[in-house]
């Protein structure tokens, strides 16, 4: 593998999610601060979802559809599938994953 397909497999991935009774949403894989920003709140998966779902969810446009002073708010207030549907999707987005060097290349 070279560096251009290693490249290529690290970028953040951005996928539309459906939740049930809620429609769909943009959703994207964290940076690494932002990750660590997550871990903070390892402690409490409420607001650790919360979190991820405030870095990691879009709008229409591409850009962040919360702010990271939403998470407490959406702990607080989000059914569980919205919290656990989105926020899981959003630290799967998260994780490269390279099955051979060909995937890498494409």
């Amino acid at each position: 593998m070279n560096a251009a397909g290693l490249l290529k497999t690290l970028q953040r991935k951005t996928e539309t999610v459906s939740v049930e009774g809620m429609g769909e949403f943009l959703v994207s894989g964290l940076t690494v601060s932002e990750f660590f920003e997550v871990s903070q709140h390892s402690d409490n998966q409420d607001l650790f979802f919360a979190t991820a779902i405030s870095y990691g969810v879009l709008d229409s446009k591409g850009n962040k559809m919360f702010k990271p002073e939403h998470a407490k708010e959406l702990s607080n207030t989000s059914n569980v599938s919205f919290i656990v549907t989105l926020g899981s999707k959003v630290l799967e987005l998260s994780q490269p994953t390279i099955t051979s060097e060909k995937e890498a290349k494409k």
